[in-house]
């Protein structure tokens, strides 16, 4: 409750017509620094290392969601909340699709069981059964990785409209 309390107390301050991106702020969430940003009507947090699941149920806990790539803004609002925080990203970054449950080109969004039709893949990927991350070390764009056994950072996402 206290990061939702956060993100709409947050989200209303951010909210300035005109503008489209306002952040960061810097507060204080379960004893630890965290930074939320608001980009085109999204906040987005960024959170410490841990395997897919674990970061899909961190989300939920905050009302929030594994962020989604539907278009190319989705993708610029999302490099720009990882550019202004590039000082903390210390790994790969999880995000909020996968492919488990089918083969290794049918791709949806966990937000809400949508396909993945826009797509940002690095040359030849995806190329294996698991979950989707943005590769810190080829400016974010998209890899597969196991959802269970690698632990990368992650982005949680709130749309406020």
């Amino acid at each position: 409750m206290l990061l939702e309390s956060l993100v709409w107390a947050f989200g209303a301050l951010l909210a300035i017509p005109g503008a489209a991106y306002a952040g960061p702020v810097v507060y204080n969430v379960i004893g630890s620094r965290q930074r939320l940003f608001s980009v085109y009507g999204t906040d987005y947090a960024l959170g410490t290392e841990m395997n897919w699941f674990e970061a899909y149920r961190i989300c939920e806990k905050f009302h929030m969601k594994l962020a989604t790539i539907k278009k190319p803004s989705h993708y610029a609002a999302l490099i720009i909340f990882l550019g202004t925080n590039m000082s903390s990203i210390r790994s790969d970054v999880w995000v909020g699709a996968t492919n488990l449950g089918f083969n290794i080109t049918t791709w949806y969004w966990m937000k809400d069981g949508s396909s993945v039709s826009y797509s940002n893949w690095m040359p030849n990927e995806p190329c294996r059964i698991g979950c989707m991350r943005l590769s810190h070390k080829h400016n974010f764009t998209w890899n597969d990785a196991e959802c269970s056994s690698n632990k990368f950072q992650f982005v949680c996402e709130h749309t406020k409209f």
